[in-house]
């Protein structure tokens, strides 16, 4: 049999890379999008880095890595997958990028011109873009027959209203493309599916607002199924408060600290990336888990809380007020998806609005957690980027087939 033939009858699969400041997960997909196996590698930088990876029919592995970092994290997938894919063949591979830069709004096919361009996009997320170019250059030549696609949080938010879009700095800033970019649109997208196939297209098309509560957390609107107005706006920094990120602060608090403390401009952005949000009310927990265990005695993280849940009933409304009413609230993301008592006590404020979530639903996590009363859907939906990204990986690669897309790759 010829190497083309053999390489033909091999099952075909799709491999999603998805790395954040902390963690390279992956997952590999069918055609059809069945999860054929996944995994990760955590805590990277810190001293509890572990590995996990899993197939559809075996077990799970988890083994710990003493303080691993990204290359090494990198290279112990490629090592799983090399022994996982002896009869399979990785055909294409979804890479997530925080931010497309000036130049790439939309999900794109990926060449060594658009990864250059990415290059260029470091400054606007400096936290995250430089891994994630470092993770899709290694699969570039470890995969070099496979179609790449790069998927873009920016691009769910790139036709967001002018009135949203627009800064409020001078026009000149706006017009070299400085504007409010959002983020966790990846996310959104798969929420919006999601709730097409729950409850219907009428209900994905309505006024729609989606509460993705992380380590990094973001409230967007939705209407007609498009993006209107998200909290996170030129960075991930900016919103709600987060696990380490400050969210909306006084831009002259930078020349504050600078004229207080001789701070520098990198010294104040790793204090609003990495020391601020429930970190820094708390004194140093950025868990939530281990700030709702702590709460009862201890007053800095009952604070944090507090804050944490005041800042998304606020901007929630705000989002509401926006869009003239909401129809559909989706809890999602880490922190909403597994503490009943954060989203009740977010909704606890929103009744003004007509929602109201009823107790029992909401303890158990339910999938509908509103009142028959409310006015408005309250909805708890687990994320899933990774099966987003291979979604679009499929959409991506079947207009290339047809001719009407991006060129050939020329990676590999």
């Amino acid at each position: 049999m010829n190497k083309k033939r053999d390489h033909d009858s091999q099952e075909r699969l799709i491999l999603v890379l998805n790395g954040g400041s902390t963690s390279l997960k992956f997952a590999l997909f069918s055609n059809t999008l069945d999860r054929v196996a996944h995994g990760s590698v955590s805590g990277l930088g810190t001293t509890a880095g572990n590995f996990k990876a899993a197939a559809k029919s075996g077990p799970e592995i988890s083994e710990s890595i003493n303080s691993p970092h990204l290359q090494q994290a990198i290279e112990r997938v490629a090592h799983w997958l090399a022994a996982f894919l002896k009869d399979k063949n990785v055909h294409a591979v979804g890479h997530r990028f925080v931010h497309g830069g000036l130049k790439h709004a939309r999900h794109c096919s990926l060449t060594r011109d658009i990864l250059n361009d990415l290059k260029k996009a470091v400054p606007f997320d400096p936290e995250h873009m430089p891994d994630q170019i470092k993770v899709a250059s290694f699969f570039y030549r470890h995969f070099s027959l496979a179609q790449h696609t790069a998927c873009f949080d920016t691009a769910f938010h790139h036709d967001l209203p002018i009135r949203a879009q627009m800064l409020p700095l001078p026009v000149r800033y706006f017009d070299r493309g400085i504007r409010k970019f959002g983020f966790h649109g990846i996310s959104c997208a798969y929420l919006l599916n999601e709730l097409a196939n729950l409850a219907g297209a009428d209900a994905a098309r309505g006024r729609v607002i989606v509460a993705h509560l992380g380590g990094g957390s973001s409230i967007t609107a939705i209407h007609n199924g498009r993006s209107q107005d998200t909290s996170m706006s030129f960075s991930s920094t900016s919103g709600i408060p987060m696990a380490t990120r400050s969210g909306d602060l006084d831009p002259m608090l930078a020349w504050y600290f600078f004229k207080t403390e001789r701070m520098s401009p990198a010294k104040f952005s790793e204090m609003v990336t990495k020391e601020s949000g429930l970190c820094g009310l708390s004194g140093g927990f950025s868990d939530m888990r281990q700030l709702l265990k702590r709460r009862a005695t201890d007053a800095r993280a009952r604070t944090a809380v507090e804050i944490f849940c005041y800042q998304a009933r606020k901007c929630i409304a705000s989002m509401a007020a926006g869009m003239g009413g909401v129809e559909t609230l989706i809890f999602s993301g880490g922190i909403a998806e597994n503490n009943a008592c954060i989203r009740e006590e977010i909704c606890e404020g929103l009744g003004f609005l007509g929602l109201r979530i009823s107790a029992r639903p909401n303890r158990q996590s339910a999938a509908v957690i509103s009142d028959p009363s409310s006015k408005v859907a309250v909805r708890v939906i687990p994320t899933d980027e990774e099966r987003e990204i291979a979604r679009i990986v499929l959409n991506e690669t079947g207009r290339r087939k047809q001719g009407k897309a991006y060129g050939k790759n020329t990676l590999g």
